[in-house]
């Protein structure tokens, strides 16, 4: 089993520990928004949209200018592939928190998915000029940059996501390809078998969303 996948399942079993704890609280205060949300997370986790969808759409329902909503329910139209309620959760994000880099990195992350790269590429820039730290943006450009063939500028943007998230498979793997396209077959290696090590999977829908 790798690294990943043992964090993956403490992270799960840690959050079935929360979940009574959760229920509890809801039952007497079912109009508590930060508890819906971290509720919504949980069932976000195991895979239950449905119940996360709910719990995201009372939130919102509650706190209409509560930028987390917006960004948690964008990530379950994501993962069952709603992308135009994603995208229009993802707007309202950004509307609500415009200096937060991380709303502009997570439409840009979805315009990857899309293939819409020009604007994947503003969006992922934006966010770095607000926040020079923010590895999941650094993450995606080197993808982008990687798929348009500007391989120098794909392993300058993936080692910067390394430098701040060193398990980052994603970039491990666009870094390794980018690294093979130029024939430097030694180093493209090295990070193709760390991406593979860490347990990254090519086009995964959920390695494009980071949490606000």
């Amino acid at each position: 089993m790798s690294s990943t996948s043992t964090l993956n399942k403490i992270e799960t079993q840690n959050l079935q520990c929360e979940m009574p704890a959760l229920e509890q609280h809801l039952q007497s205060n079912p109009a508590d928004v930060q508890h819906l949300l971290m509720r919504g997370e949980c069932f976000l986790a195991f895979g239950q949209y449905e119940n996360a969808l709910a719990d995201f759409n009372r939130a919102v329902e509650l706190e209409p200018n509560d930028a987390k909503a917006y960004a948690s329910r964008a990530v379950v139209y994501i993962r069952t592939g709603d992308f135009k309620r994603a995208f229009a959760d993802l707007n309202m994000q950004i509307a609500l928190e415009p200096n937060d880099a991380m709303g502009y990195s997570n439409r840009g992350a979805l315009y990857v998915v899309t293939k819409r790269y020009h604007l994947a590429i503003s969006d992922l820039c934006e966010a770095i000029r607000l926040d020079s730290n923010c590895a999941p943006a650094y993450a995606n450009l080197g993808e982008i940059y990687y798929k348009i063939d500007r391989y120098v500028d794909a392993i300058e943007s993936c080692g910067k996501a390394l430098e701040l998230h060193p398990a980052s498979g994603e970039s491990h793997f666009y870094r390794g390809k980018a690294y093979e396209a130029l024939g430097r077959i030694e180093c493209a290696q090295e990070d193709l078998d760390r991406a593979v090590a860490i347990g990254y999977t090519p086009g995964a829908i959920e390695s494009y969303y980071r949490s606000a």
